[in-house]
């Protein structure tokens, strides 16, 4: 068992670090970590994938919808259903001045936006505050996104987040889903490959 407050420590100093780059450096970050993935083949091959509205401290993932929508992909956001009090992904195809706030201040597309079932998405990208090489993430502590891979296993999942998110290590819980790779603007790890 994790001690009560050991993520919540880690959390902390994750933002800190976070907030510690400049717009700058956290802008380019973000086009690199673009460019990455739109060369990596797994992207490439993703018919139905699952991105995010970016909070401000995470990688602005938004310069990829364009992109994918050019390549065929069929490209979807989460967005919180309260009646569920949990998340279902949505089609975006709208501008991101357009998407709806939803709880915790993340951006989501609307109810009006068609909702895509969790069995045909093939690649799920994962913000999170901390990442290890060998797929473990640290998130915001509320557990969505662990609980929306668990219910997607046969998608790819993929972490997504600047170089000085990566630790070796991150306290870790048995709820806690391991992800099968991880991106930053300078790094890719195929968190399935033994050590």
């Amino acid at each position: 068992m994790v001690p009560l407050d050991a993520k919540g420590a880690v959390r902390r100093e994750f933002r800190a670090r976070v907030a510690a780059l400049s717009l700058e450096a956290r802008t380019t970050a973000s086009r690199r970590l673009c460019e990455r993935l739109l060369a990596w083949p797994k992207f490439r091959s993703a018919r139905t994938v699952l991105l995010t509205a970016s909070l401000r401290d995470e990688v602005d993932l938004t310069p990829l919808l364009p992109e994918a929508q050019a390549l065929g992909m069929r490209c979807a956001l989460p967005a919180f259903e309260d009646a569920l009090g949990d998340y279902v992904a949505r089609e975006w195809r709208l501008p991101v001045a357009a998407l709806a706030s939803g709880p915790f201040g993340v951006r989501q597309p609307g109810a009006d936006c068609f909702e895509v079932p969790f069995p045909e998405l093939d690649l799920i990208l994962v913000p999170g505050l901390a990442f290890t090489p060998s797929g473990m993430r640290l998130g915001r502590g509320k557990g969505y996104f662990d609980r929306l891979l668990s219910r997607v296993p046969n998608a790819i999942s993929c972490g997504v987040g600047f170089d000085e998110q990566v630790v070796p290590t991150l306290p870790v819980e048995a709820h806690d889903v391991a992800l099968d790779y991880l991106l930053t603007p300078s790094r890719e790890f195929d968190c399935r490959a033994p050590d």
